[in-house]
């Protein structure tokens, strides 16, 4: 098995049982489809940081930091996605 699908196994795993979970909201998403968010985010952060110049990745994690420093509640963000069909 290669690290990747050990990463993407141990990552489904976590999000396996759960069901419906309720978000900061008060709106319920299934755990499968908070596993879908987040390996899309994996997959997205991969391709930054294997695409984008040295200087730019820099640029990015600066903005992080002042949004860090500002008090940015990451909970506000809204994520788009597609409900999996069960």
């Amino acid at each position: 098995m290669t690290n990747k699908q050990a990463i993407s196994n141990y990552n489904f795993n976590a999000y396996d049982r759960h069901g419906e979970i309720e978000q900061v909201d008060g709106v319920e998403i299934h755990s499968f489809d908070i596993y879908n968010i987040t390996s899309k985010a994996y997959e997205d952060l991969f391709k930054i940081f294997t695409e984008k110049k040295p200087n730019e990745i820099a640029s990015i994690v600066q903005l992080l930091k002042i949004a860090e420093e500002k008090g940015i509640d990451y909970t506000q963000i809204d994520i788009p996605f597609q409900p999996v069909l069960r």
